[in-house]
């Protein structure tokens, strides 16, 4: 376990994640005075042997059962460090009356720019195109008849949050032409100032070259990507999944992979993490896969950590935390 502390230390961080020593050292020069910060891996019984004396807790994919919000008698506050928390059992730490919130910061801009990424590469044929070259072709002419612009493309977006948001602008400057689905549909001034446009999801699978997974994982979205669901894109259209990987049937992915239902798929969180290296989806030549990495940037870690300690200040001096899941009340 890695160790740092601040001068006169008194409230106890615990990051349940293993960042490699660098980034604890950037924690550390931004950790406010009288707090002091431990790291320990994933493992769940280093977390829960740890926690016992821990004030808060920071976490990102680390589990944080029962087992856990027990063991933290002395927890105040439970940070997400991005904006998932499927991760959390919410009602464990109502019951203990643990707050939980997330960390919005930091995430929505890497991810939106990741989804950018996925897209150029997949219609650029960025993979097929860097392993010819690695294996000593040129192919100047092989890939131009299947390689396509962002520019003059439909865009459909589904979960318009704070990453939808900023998706859609930078999809405008890429001019192409964004509609999204939601349950909750923004106001027609925003949706004018935003360039955006509101289609029931059916219409939207119907008409879009690129769809964009952007919703939390719950029982009610859970394999919401379907057979169905994408037998409705277009044949040429690709899925991209930055979100939660549950949210797509993989079995059904790779079915509508195989049968040309739909192009293609860039994948950033898979169902299972890491994934079985039998998994087809890694073999794939139309299928990109990054491990869960969308906001993992030097960038977005420095505005997080500093959103997360202002939270425990907050908490720490009596006040509300932002960005509540769940609240003790």
């Amino acid at each position: 376990m890695t160790l740092v502390t601040s001068a006169q230390s008194s409230y106890r961080v615990l990051y349940g994640e293993p960042i490699p020593d660098d980034l604890a050292q950037l924690a550390t020069s931004v950790l406010p005075l009288g707090f002091e910060l431990s790291v320990v891996g994933t493992a769940h019984g280093s977390l829960v042997r740890e926690v016992r004396d821990a004030d808060f807790l920071v976490v990102a994919t680390s589990r944080v059962d029962e087992v856990v919000v027990r063991a933290g008698q002395h927890l105040r506050l439970i940070q997400a460090q991005g904006v998932g928390y499927d991760n959390i059992d919410l009602a464990a730490c109502q019951r203990a009356r643990v707050p939980v919130a997330i960390t919005p910061e930091g995430t929505s801009v890497g991810v939106a720019e990741h989804v950018i990424l996925l897209m150029l590469s997949l219609l650029k044929k960025l993979r097929n195109l860097d392993h010819a070259v690695r294996a000593g072709s040129w192919p100047v002419w092989q890939f131009r008849s299947n390689s396509y612009e962002l520019a003059g493309k439909t865009l459909g977006i589904v979960g318009l949050g704070r990453i939808g948001h900023e998706l859609a602008t930078r999809a405008n400057a890429f001019q192409m032409t964004v509609a999204y689905y939601d349950q909750r549909r923004i106001s027609a001034d925003e949706e004018a100032s935003l360039q955006v446009s509101y289609q029931p999801l059916a219409k939207m699978l119907a008409t879009s070259d690129i769809v964009s997974l952007h919703l939390p994982l719950t029982p009610d979205t859970k394999n919401l990507v379907d057979g169905s669901f994408l037998s409705s894109m277009k044949t040429n259209a690709i899925l991209i999944n930055t979100a939660r990987g549950a949210l797509v049937d993989e079995s059904a992915l790779c079915d509508a992979l195989r049968d040309g239902l739909i192009a293609g798929a860039g994948l950033d969180v898979l169902s299972e993490e890491p994934p079985d290296f039998k998994n087809p989806l890694l073999v794939m030549e139309n299928v990109i896969v990054t491990p869960h990495v969308a906001a993992g940037t030097r960038d977005a870690f420095l505005r997080k950590i500093q959103s997360i300690f202002a939270n425990m200040q907050r908490v720490a001096a009596g006040q509300q935390p932002r960005n509540l899941v769940t609240s003790p009340d």
